[in-house]
């Protein structure tokens, strides 16, 4: 994987980029690093890739977060689970058209 500004040391896990482990930037000092590990995953039949933060400074730590988190979303997807939640606008509007549905209806 290419370095780029917004992702510094990045690692591959398991060296097909399936698993991705990666600095970021601090905010008001671009010259230093976040602590913390982000973590990039692209699960097998999920368009979307999953970006979350491992909450774990510790790189050992932050592998094991990675893969216990890939292998749960990978078997949520086997199960044909949702790995992505409905954004608020989203599901706000279905909330409000089934509202409207029921006031007219009763």
């Amino acid at each position: 994987m290419t370095e780029n500004v917004y992702r510094r040391n990045t690692y591959d896990v398991r060296r097909d980029g399936r698993v991705v482990l990666y600095q970021r930037p601090k905010k008001n000092h671009p010259d230093q690093l976040n602590p913390i590990y982000q973590v990039e995953l692209k699960i097998p039949n999920v368009k979307k890739l999953v970006r979350l933060s491992s909450k774990c400074a510790n790189k050992d730590e932050a592998v094991r977060f990675a893969l216990d988190k890939y292998d749960e979303l990978y078997r949520a997807s086997l199960l044909g689970e949702t790995i992505h939640s409905t954004p608020f606008s989203k599901a706000f509007t279905q909330f409000e058209t089934h509202h409207l549905n029921l006031k007219i209806v009763g």
